[in-house]
């Protein structure tokens, strides 16, 4: 997993599958994590200071946590959660908000705890077979994200998000046929998500189905043209499909928007180095291996004379 973006790489080439909202915390209160709206923040803060001395009810100290929990403060957030908790021993919210917290905290076992009691208290918590999906993947337990996020498609089945996380934790079972069947639900619920259409294009180049992942990154880079993963996987696809011309200007592209990017070097040294552009392929390793790409030390003895 390297890059910004979003999961694998290599040459019979496989795909770089990078995903943007696969390990996404779905909470209400993420949404509101904007700094530049702290400061706001911070004032309704000192406010709900005033009402948890005065009224320290379970809900005082739940709706201060949430406001710490937005500003990032995720101990204090927890300390007021556990408030809460104490003053009201089976409030659903507060274990699924503390559970949240302790996610962003990389506290993944205690989070499974508190996603668990929410659970087991609102047994259709739909937002909390999700969160518990996402942070059962950070686990690497994928089948127990798996069972999650169906559990969240029984609750509501109209969320493409559930089918999307669903559809990463099958491609990391290397399930890539079901993955796709996800990645497609998802899609039909919503025509606009550029993730969706990514993974379902990567899924697809691994069984193969080179035409079906160009088609479907060619989608992805539509609705999101500064995706340099994109371009890359698009590449690979070509180059697998010996469309080696096709996918120059695909590696060409991700350079341009990720000057780092190695793999794209050593991608395009390959197409160059079948086109008959030696020069060029040996550019292009010395550059990749500048970068740090291991498999261009493989090729560029025996395909480049070296000074």
């Amino acid at each position: 997993m390297s890059h910004t973006k979003p999961h694998k790489q290599t040459l019979k080439m496989r795909l770089i599958l990078y995903s943007l909202l696969s390990l996404t915390i779905i909470s209400s209160l993420k949404a509101q994590q904007d700094t530049s709206g702290w400061r706001l923040v911070r004032y309704k803060i000192q406010d709900a200071d005033f009402f948890v001395a005065h009224n320290p009810t379970a809900e005082a100290y739940r709706k201060r946590a949430d406001l710490k929990y937005q500003i990032q403060d995720y101990n204090g957030a927890i300390e007021d959660y556990n408030q809460a908790l104490q003053l009201n021993p089976e409030y659903a919210w507060a274990y699924f908000s503390r559970a949240c917290a302790e996610d962003e905290l990389k506290d993944y076992y205690q989070a499974l705890v508190d996603y668990n009691t929410a659970i087991s208290l609102k047994p259709a918590y739909k937002q909390a077979y999700d969160n518990r999906g996402i942070t059962k993947s950070h686990l690497k337990d994928y089948q127990g994200a798996i069972e999650d996020y169906t559990k969240s498609i029984e609750v509501y089945a109209k969320d493409p998000t559930a089918y999307y996380n669903r559809g990463i934790a099958k491609e990391k079972m290397n399930n890539y046929k079901d993955a796709i069947d996800d990645f497609t639900k998802a899609l039909q619920l919503d025509s606009t998500n550029a993730e969706s259409y990514f993974e379902r294009g990567a899924s697809k180049a691994i069984i193969e189905d080179y035409i079906g992942a160009i088609e479907d990154l060619t989608k992805t880079i539509k609705l999101y043209p500064d995706y340099a993963d994109a371009y890359n996987n698009r590449g690979i696809a070509k180059y697998n499909f010996k469309d080696y011309k096709g996918a120059i200007p695909d590696f060409t592209k991700t350079i341009q928007l990720s000057p780092a990017y190695h793999n794209a070097y050593y991608y395009r040294g390959n197409c160059k180095d079948k086109t008959g552009d030696s020069d060029g392929a040996c550019a292009d390793f010395i550059k990749a291996i500048q970068l740090g790409n291991q498999d261009a030390k493989k090729v560029i003895n025996k395909n480049c004379k070296l000074k």
